[in-house]
């Protein structure tokens, strides 16, 4: 698993780590937030240093504007895959992300890109169970950890194979 830092590297916002697996050929977000704050708008407007439509899925932590704001503009610029969160953080961003709509300036997408997000909430299945792992694609699962930092969080550890019989993890922590 090569992992990089592409997001809230200069600063405090923009929270966004990029997760190339190599063994399952995928490539993960964590986090697509929008910068706030002096210059973030030059900040938002750049392009992603990855290809949008090679990106497997986004793994949200919350629904704060700097882990989810720029993930409409993930899908302007052509991801199709889902976002796994919980089922507080999707509806939490869904409305942050429709008043962020209202006050971009410059338009760095609509709400129609809003409306394309596909929310996969992990939570909201019956086999669901905190501490549970979920497997993401083959190789590749998360065990989602009860949250405080927000309505909705969790913290992700996120697991993948590295030989037939071992495993490796990462424990993502809420950032506040």
């Amino acid at each position: 698993m090569k992992i990089k830092f592409v997001g809230a590297i200069d600063g405090i916002t923009g929270s966004c780590s990029w997760l190339k697996h190599i063994g399952s050929g995928t490539q993960w977000l964590v986090d697509c937030g929008m910068n706030q704050g002096a210059q973030a708008g030059l900040k938002n407007e750049r392009p992603f240093v990855f290809e949008p439509t090679e990106i497997t899925g986004v793994i949200l932590t919350h629904a704060h504007i700097d882990h989810c704001g720029l993930i409409p503009k993930l899908y302007k610029e052509g991801f199709k895959g889902k976002v796994y969160c919980t089922e507080a953080t999707a509806e939490i961003s869904k409305i942050q992300l429709k008043s962020a709509v209202k006050h971009l300036s410059p338009k760095l997408y609509s709400d129609q890109d809003v409306d394309s997000i596909q929310w996969a909430p992990f939570d909201t299945d019956e086999r669901f169970n905190w501490g549970k792992s979920i497997a993401l694609v083959p190789n590749i699962k998360i065990t989602p950890m009860r949250g405080s930092h927000m309505l909705g969080s969790s913290a992700i550890q996120l697991s993948w194979k590295v030989s037939e019989s071992l495993w490796t993890s990462h424990t993502s922590l809420d950032a506040i």
